[in-house]
């Protein structure tokens, strides 16, 4: 830039002085006159030049500013959403973990912890939905499983024994009760009403609609039996075997 300003001013100089000659010749030496207004021409052009170039050159320099400014912005604008992507998803793991911890409160009743009730997320794949998930994983009970080989197991709230019969009234008392949910069948065969388990117990030590570990994961009591006279604490575990 400063090359271009100096050829600017040498030329404008030139030409001024070529001017200042030629006023003072002219009418001594016509043919020195000819010969001044040719190089004074020329000097002209050599200006226009220079003009030009500074023009150029500052073009060049607005557009790389502007290309600068550009750049900056969209660092900023690259760098404002990285930072509300990671306070989203910050304050979504918070929210996870303060769900998952809900999902975990209990209340004590007759030698049980009873978990609350999760609505499911949805009527269809309920197995596959994060909801379930969560609210499974609330189990802390690790030890083994009802098998439809052993045919009972002593699981972490007593006796479970499995029976297989039609939910269908079942399931229309737990809705009419305003429980939300539908029945389906977890991929293992057992039997299911939204999030959970359905169970069978007596309903004086576990009343219809409370929520408790079994070996197979948390379940809710929707039925119950002629066992539960003689048994008031084991629990009917309902599935597909």
């Amino acid at each position: 830039m400063k090359n271009y300003k100096q050829k600017f001013l040498v030329a404008v100089l030139t030409v001024m002085t070529m001017v200042g000659v030629a006023d003072a010749s002219i009418a001594k030496n016509p043919a020195y006159a000819q010969s001044v207004d040719t190089k004074a021409l020329a000097s002209s052009q050599k200006l226009l030049k220079a003009v030009d170039d500074v023009h150029k050159v500052e073009t060049v320099e607005e557009k790389e500013a502007a290309a600068k400014e550009a750049m900056a912005k969209l660092k900023a604008a690259r760098e404002a959403a990285a930072k509300k992507a990671a306070e989203e998803a910050k304050a979504a793991k918070a929210k996870a973990k303060a769900l998952a911890a809900s999902y975990k409160e209990t209340y004590r009743r007759n030698g049980t912890s009873f978990y609350k009730y999760v609505a499911p997320e949805t009527s269809g794949n309920v197995e596959g939905t994060s909801t379930y998930k969560a609210v499974q994983r609330a189990a802390s009970y690790r030890g083994g499983r009802l098998t439809r080989s052993a045919g009972t197991k002593v699981g972490p709230n007593g006796k479970e024994t499995y029976y297989n019969l039609n939910m269908g009234r079942v399931v229309s008392v737990m809705k009419a009760k305003g429980y939300k949910g539908s029945y389906w069948v977890r991929s293992d065969g057992v039997k299911m009403f939204g999030n959970y388990i359905i169970l069978a117990s007596n309903h004086n030590v576990r009343p219809r609609g409370t929520i408790y570990e079994t070996s197979l994961g948390l379940g809710i009591v929707c039925d119950t039996g002629s066992f539960a006279a003689g048994n008031p604490r084991m629990t009917d575990i309902a599935v597909a075997w």
